[in-house]
């Protein structure tokens, strides 16, 4: 189990708590948000919530179910997205670079996510009058639980054919 207390310039102190199977995010301003890992899920070792399955998924927000659908993080930054849906809103962390994601609530861009080297993830809000604490809390939450960003895969390819040579 990790944790770690987060400063946002927003929304002030927050926790995330990462085990094998469950993400929360919580603090003094924003909802409980909670990403679980269903028992029999199909385990994903680089995922930091051990799956892309969205049917091995559960997530809730201050005790009330919200959907989740990461897609399968394959081959394109593209398919590392994860959407949400939450009290009517839709949700999308989308990679921006190899360590930023961006969140987007109903298609408008609240902010960046990013875990740089040290892991500890950031936020950097876009408006601050158009992100709310529960926006804020599902982005973390996701970020947390998917990581934030994606190498493109020419990078990846040619990470693997240089590893793969004589040496």
């Amino acid at each position: 189990m990790s944790s770690a207390t987060i400063e946002d310039d927003l929304f002030g102190k927050l926790s995330v708590v990462i085990n094998d199977s469950c993400v929360t995010v919580c603090g003094d301003r924003l909802p409980e948000v909670v990403l679980r890992r269903k028992e029999g899920a199909t385990i994903n070792t680089y995922v930091p919530i051990g799956t892309r399955d969205p049917a091995g998924l559960s997530l809730s927000v201050d005790g009330s179910d919200a959907l989740i659908s990461p897609r399968p993080g394959k081959y394109s930054r593209r398919s590392y997205r994860v959407t949400a849906e939450f009290g009517g809103a839709r949700y999308l962390l989308t990679p921006a670079s190899a360590t930023t994601s961006r969140l987007l609530r109903d298609g408008q861009p609240l902010g960046d996510l990013s875990t740089p080297e040290s892991g500890q993830i950031s936020a950097e809000w876009t408006d601050i009058n158009a992100v709310g604490p529960t926006d804020a809390a599902i982005g973390y939450a996701l970020a947390a639980s998917f990581g934030a960003g994606a190498r493109l895969f020419v990078f990846v390819m040619l990470e693997g054919i240089v590893d793969a040579g004589p040496g």
